[in-house]
């Protein structure tokens, strides 16, 4: 009985020993287990998903039912990045065993309000959700990772930098290519400019060469009068002779008028006033084009020698036309000279 009963108690105690290593067993594998659990106890919170042109903002609470309500701000430069974009979104949800949907809208309550709504899923691990679905095409998650709001601030000022540098620089490129484009244009301008001058000085010169054989035919005409007097003083005194000849002698004198209508025109055409001849090329086109060629540019040499040849042309043709005038007043006085004198040979004697 005695070693009954020791049998007995010993039993007990191996059984004793038994379910209380079990049950410490079964303590530290509970504790093992929930360390190694990934999903969180509850998704309350702010995460984040930062990428280098675009911050994208997720704030939730997680009901006690295990749904979700919260935002979404997205932030992220537009093409050519001079600009950021602001969009912002409600969301609602709820969480299964460790699994996100969510429904994301335009929380714009106006005409916009409602018209963009996307369903979006995935696991929750640790302090990271990935959500997938954000486009028709397949593609990896978009991984949300628990933060602060102050990082989405500083993230967000960070796209605001990356904006007003691209508008600088950007700026700065339109500047030089409107230098550059400026610069085509001066360009140009100074060879076609050239080119205006250049035909300008050649017409001036034929023009000047012209006038200079007026004074010759003024004179030509004075002398044919001339001739035509001399030969009505040998002209008997008969009244129908001497008138005829008289007659011939005020006709040359109408034509030689119409040889002065002749330069006026010309005068005319050159827009001769007050000693100068002025060309239809605008004074401003001129200085624009000498400022533009202070520096040493191409075409400017050859801006600069038509500019001297059309002025040099141009101081040609003002003397060509003065002389012509003072040719024909002068061959004028003489003329009107000669037509009194015939037509004293008209009057009878006395």
């Amino acid at each position: 009985m005695g070693a009954g009963k020791g049998y007995v108690h010993a039993t007990r105690r191996q059984r004793t020993s038994f379910f209380l290593g079990t049950g410490i067993a079964l303590v530290l594998l509970a504790i093992l287990l929930a360390g190694c659990s990934r999903t969180p106890a509850n998704l309350s919170g702010t995460y984040l998903n930062i990428t280098p042109n675009e911050d994208d903002l997720l704030q939730i609470v997680e009901q006690t039912d295990h749904s979700i309500v919260g935002r979404m701000q997205i932030v992220s430069l537009k093409p050519g990045a001079q600009k950021v974009s602001t969009t912002d979104l409600s969301v609602t949800g709820a969480t299964n065993n460790g699994v996100v949907v969510l429904t994301l809208e335009n929380a714009d309550v106006g005409f916009l309000g409602g018209l963009f709504k996307l369903h979006v899923s995935g696991p929750a691990e640790g302090d990271r959700i990935m959500l997938s679905g954000w486009s028709k095409q397949p593609g990896p998650p978009v991984v949300f990772v628990k933060g602060d709001f102050s990082t989405f601030e500083t993230e967000t000022e960070r796209l605001a930098g990356i904006a007003d540098q691209t508008k600088m620089k950007d700026a700065r490129i339109a500047a030089y290519d409107q230098r550059v484009e400026a610069y085509k244009q001066h360009l140009a301008d100074v060879t076609r400019l050239s080119g205006v001058l250049a035909s300008a000085a050649e017409k001036m010169q034929k023009t000047t060469a012209a006038l200079k054989t007026l004074p010759g035919k003024y004179q030509a005409v004075t002398a044919k009068m001339e001739q035509m007097l001399a030969k009505e003083r040998e002209m008997p005194r008969a009244c129908c002779v001497r008138s005829n000849e008289s007659f011939q002698i005020d006709a040359v004198s109408f034509d030689f008028n119409d040889m002065h209508f002749a330069l006026r025109n010309t005068e005319f055409s050159w827009q001769y006033s007050k000693g100068q001849v002025h060309i239809d090329v605008p004074e401003s086109d001129i200085a624009s084009a000498q400022a533009f060629c202070k520096e040493e540019y191409p075409g400017c040499t050859r801006f600069a020698g038509t500019l001297s040849e059309v002025k040099a042309a141009g101081h040609a043709l003002d003397e060509a036309f003065a002389s012509d005038e003072a040719s024909w007043q002068a061959e004028k006085a003489k003329q009107q000279a000669l037509q009194r004198d015939a037509s004293q040979l008209l009057r009878p004697t006395q």
